[in-house]
C-alpha cells in the first residue's frame, strides 16, 4: 500500500512537468511572434510618417514660397501628430497589411495655417510661431485644437532577405 501514494505524486509530477513544458512552449511562441511583429509594426509606421510627410510637404509647397517657413511647417504638423498600428495581419512567414492610425491636426486648420504662413513678410519670417497661429485659428474659426483622426493607411509588406519590405 505504501507504493500506491508514491505512484500516485509520480504521475502528478510528471503531469506537471508536462504542463509546464507546454507552458514554456507557447510562451516561447508568443515571444517570438510579438517580437517579429514589433520589426513589422516599426516599418509600417515609418511608411505611414513617409507617405504623410509627402502629403504635408506639398500642402506646404502649394502656399509657401519660403523654404525656411515651408520646413518648419512640415516639421510642426509632423511634431503635432501621432501614428499607432491599429490592425496587424500577418499571413504566413512572409506577408502582412498593417493598418497605421494617424491622429494630427485638422486638415482644414492645416490649410489655412499653411495660408497665413505663405503671406508673412520676408523681414518676419523668423518670427513666425506656427502654435501662436494656430492657437488664433482655432480662436477665429471655433475650431478645436485637439488632433483628430484622419484616414488610416493600410501598409503591405513582404519578408525578403530577413527584412520586411513595402509592397508598392
Amino acid at each position: 500500500m505504501p507504493i500506491l501514494p508514491f505512484r500516485a505524486s509520480s504521475t502528478k509530477l510528471v503531469y506537471m512537468k508536462q504542463v509546464l513544458r507546454l507552458s514554456l512552449v507557447g510562451f516561447l511562441f508568443l515571444a517570438s511572434c510579438s517580437w517579429g511583429n514589433g520589426a513589422i509594426k516599426k516599418r509600417a509606421i515609418l511608411e505611414a510618417q513617409s507617405q504623410f510627410r509627402e502629403v504635408i510637404t506639398k500642402e506646404a509647397e502649394a502656399a509657401i514660397e519660403n523654404n525656411w517657413l515651408r520646413e518648419g511647417f512640415v516639421d510642426y504638423v509632423e511634431k503635432h501628430s501621432e501614428f499607432d498600428v491599429e490592425d496587424l495581419k500577418v499571413f504566413g512567414d512572409n506577408n502582412a497589411v498593417a493598418l497605421v492610425s494617424l491622429k494630427s491636426i485638422d486638415p482644414n486648420q492645416r490649410k489655412i495655417l499653411a495660408e497665413i504662413a505663405g503671406k508673412v513678410e520676408k523681414d518676419k519670417v523668423r518670427n513666425f510661431n506656427f502654435s501662436n497661429a494656430l492657437r488664433l485659428i482655432s480662436q477665429q474659426t471655433g475650431m478645436s485644437r485637439e488632433n483628430v483622426k484622419l484616414p488610416s493607411y493600410e501598409i503591405q509588406l513582404k519578408k525578403g532577405n530577413g527584412d520586411w519590405t513595402i509592397v508598392k
